[in-house]
């Protein structure tokens, strides 16, 4: 009798770490295809808070300009139409938005209300500009609602993926994105990711990088929510006054670093 529940106390233990063990192997194996899904008119709303915080380092100018940018914007995404191949005919505009710098309200300022419409695939790939897209740039408002893409093929926890996307407004220029799926619960999908683009416009050059972790409701194909960090560091040739009377300018090199926060989550 002292032999059987001596057996009992350990075997009950070790089935049910048995089991955990099959269940969570058969979670992660399970294959989950990653796709976003609109249906016509279809109207998803997001709030997006955006932080950043940086100095500009100016060439013989012994202060630097300290930088304290709050942005929050409410996005709308519509459907406008559900194409074939996966394809959705999406207009995307900002609903409302306010701006803080150095913790005080921004006067005057008013979100843009231009309505940006494109074609994206189920994947999160913007279609070409000739085929009805782009029209959003990277690093913009509305853009911090799309910059998850997703692979072609159904994969499982643990999996990576990685893309390489032309900028809309400079094609030569690509954003690298990598990305990870963690962990898959109650349909959710929690999504690790990583960007990094060079910058480059006119006589500016620079980088941008960042993390930032996403969620994704595998049910309805939509964005739940993302948050992460940033850093760009932007140099380019800015004019300086000189002078008695600043009258007078000379180039000077001017080194903007900036570290930003932000938030992306669906509105009820």
């Amino acid at each position: 009798m002292q032999t059987m529940k001596y057996m009992a106390k350990i075997a009950v233990p070790a089935l049910i770490c048995l089991l955990f063990c099959i269940q969570t192997a058969g979670a992660q194996g399970d294959s989950v295809r990653l796709a976003y899904r609109f249906a016509p008119g279809e109207t998803t709303r997001y709030l997006v808070n955006m932080h950043a915080v940086g100095d500009e380092v100016v060439e013989g100018i012994p202060t630097p300009r300290h930088y304290d940018i709050e942005m929050s914007s409410i996005v709308r995404v519509r459907c406008l139409e559900s194409l074939a191949s996966g394809k959705y005919k999406v207009a995307v505009d900002i609903e409302s938005g306010s701006l803080k710098s150095d913790g005080k309200t921004a006067e005057g300022y008013t979100a843009s209300t231009n309505v940006k419409t494109f074609i994206i695939t189920s994947d999160g790939r913007f279609a070409p500009e000739k085929e009805g897209g782009p029209a959003l740039s990277f690093g913009s408002v509305e853009s911090m609602v799309f910059l998850t893409v997703f692979p072609s093929e159904p994969i499982s926890i643990g999996s990576s993926w990685e893309d390489d996307i032309p900028l809309p407004q400079n094609p030569s220029i690509k954003v690298k994105l990598v990305f990870s799926l963690v962990d898959i619960r109650q349909r959710v999908a929690s999504i690790q990711q990583k960007i990094s683009t060079p910058i480059a416009s006119g006589i500016s050059k620079g980088s941008q990088s960042g993390n930032s972790n996403v969620r994704i409701d595998l049910d309805s194909g939509k964005l739940i929510s993302s948050s992460g960090t940033g850093r760009s560091v932007i140099m380019g040739i800015i004019n300086v006054s000189s002078g008695a009377n600043a009258q007078n300018t000379k180039p000077s090199v001017s080194t903007l670093t900036l570290d930003t926060k932000y938030s992306v989550d669906r509105l009820p």
